[in-house]
């Protein structure tokens, strides 16, 4: 790369994820887990990733679909939408939208009216795989790469990788945070070397001082490792 071409990065600059800074644009570049499949619901789930709020939901047709959080309307929250057979409807002015954001009614419109095919709502693909649910937010979203076949996914039950609340839904959590956190579970028991036994005595005693759970808590410096030893190391 020329010297002309090259762009100097700042703290600031990898710290935000936002579209259009540099490291929101290599975030989108890879499939992201954003939640639990079982989590999903009849009921829609307002979700923040890489700094843009969305709602996932599963239409009739069990579709899975992310979508802009508020209608392109009236800015609405599709939150509180309706689930129907062929995608989310709006509770304000009944605009519906199917998983690839394509507008499909609009009630109040006159009869006839094709103004619905003129609006093209936010969405992104999600594909599951594991027991988790992967969105891919980058430039290819109607023909994106191939959800890569994480060894450790298909072969166990998703609860038995990963710690319950690492993969509670958050619309607070950073990407880079998330991603490491799911890695780290699902990589402890090779890493580690320790027996399954030892490793849910481990996460037992770290669960029941509040090390897993998502309220305010003061952590004790070193009490996973003092859970590890006291584990039978």
């Amino acid at each position: 790369m020329s010297a002309a071409n090259e762009t100097k990065l700042n703290d600031s600059d990898l710290c935000h994820i936002g579209p259009g800074t540099p490291a929101g644009e290599m975030f989108r570049r890879y499939w992201l887990a954003i939640s639990r499949a079982e989590d999903l619901k009849e009921i829609p789930q307002a979700i923040k990733i890489l700094g843009e709020e969305l709602v996932l939901f599963r239409d009739g047709q069990g579709r899975l679909g992310l979508v802009g959080l508020h209608c392109s309307h009236r800015g609405s929250s599709l939150e509180y939408g309706d689930i129907e057979e062929k995608g989310i409807r709006c509770l304000y002015h009944g605009w519906l939208y199917d998983v690839e954001g394509n507008c499909l009614e609009q009630p109040l419109e006159p009869a006839g009216s094709t103004f619905c095919q003129k609006v093209k709502h936010p969405s992104y693909p999600v594909r599951e795989l594991g027991g988790l649910l992967f969105t891919y937010m980058g430039p290819a979203k109607t023909n994106p790469p191939p959800l890569p076949r994480y060894s450790a996914l298909p072969r166990q039950p998703v609860g038995e990788i990963m710690g319950k609340c690492l993969l509670a839904p958050s619309r607070r959590s950073s990407p880079g945070c998330f991603a490491h956190g799911i890695w780290f579970e699902s990589h402890r028991p090779v890493a580690r070397s320790r027996t399954r036994d030892r490793i849910r005595a481990v996460d037992d005693r770290c669960a029941a001082h509040g090390f897993f759970s998502g309220r305010p808590r003061r952590r004790r410096p070193g009490f996973r490792a003092a859970a590890f030893r006291h584990a039978g190391r």
